[in-house]
């Protein structure tokens, strides 16, 4: 049965789009790794006309050797838990985000049939993953209905929406955080209150101080809470771009 009309068609070529377009808004590049899928996802993304600005690389591992050899998913780890798994799934996502020069990847791992389930891990079983280079790896699982085409095209389905989950959900400095090493705490401080302007959670808040304190970049006792600058647009600005620290004035209200 040829996948063809139903995996390009004009609905998943509009989510495709999408996903490109969000994962572009944050300088994102993506990785993807695939078993189940076998480079459907790489496919779906690169039907787009100037997604290669976003797609790094796609890895299909459709055997296990070829998880542990291309990915590094511990050979152990397969045996213990099986291929299909939300272990293995992390692993070829994280796997994936480090052997690419993307900042999120995303990995997919089932049993599409018409054979080769079991009572624990029916057909249309499916474990996706999503490593961000923020450190976070979300892992979800779905039990998929149809034959062979129609949980693969599926999965293609909920792994760009994964994708796209991730990038609109995720806060700005997930990828900065790890280009502004070389700032200055007063210029990381600007920083930390930009994004405090517009993610407002006690989660990101906590996050953001403690990737900033890991990096030496939060200045020594420097509060911790929900203010705002008056002047954050130059905050930004200065704190992104590198300018001289001294001439910026923080201000909170």
């Amino acid at each position: 049965m040829s996948a063809g009309p139903e995996l390009y068609n004009a609905d998943l070529y509009s989510l495709a789009e999408a996903t490109l377009a969000a994962l572009r808004a944050r300088g994102w590049m993506v990785a993807t790794a695939e078993s189940c899928t076998g480079g459907l996802i790489a496919g779906a993304l690169t039907e787009v006309p100037g997604s290669s600005d976003v797609v790094d690389r796609g890895f299909v591992t459709y055997s296990n050797e070829a998880k542990t050899e291309m990915l590094g998913v511990p050979a152990a780890m397969i045996a213990a838990h099986g291929a299909v798994s939300e272990e293995v799934a992390r692993a070829m996502a994280e796997g994936a985000l480090a052997r690419s020069r993307a900042q999120v990847a995303v990995s997919v791992t089932g049993i599409a049939g018409p054979g080769g389930g079991s009572v624990d891990k029916p057909v249309g079983l499916v474990w996706f993953g999503c490593a961000s280079a923020n450190g976070h790896t979300k892992t979800v699982s779905r039990n998929l209905a149809g034959d062979r085409t129609a949980i693969r095209t599926e999965t293609v389905i909920r792994s760009l929406r994964l994708l796209l989950e991730t990038a609109n959900a995720a806060s700005p400095f997930d990828i900065p955080c790890r280009r502004i090493t070389s700032l200055t705490d007063q210029q990381a401080y600007a920083a930390m209150f930009y994004y405090f302007e517009h993610y407002w959670t006690t989660t990101q808040i906590d996050e953001l101080a403690a990737m900033l304190g890991s990096m030496s970049l939060l200045p020594s006792g420097a509060p911790v809470d929900a203010g705002v600058t008056a002047n954050w647009n130059r905050a930004v600005q200065f704190a992104l771009t590198g300018g001289e620290a001294g001439k910026l004035e923080i201000k909170r209200e």
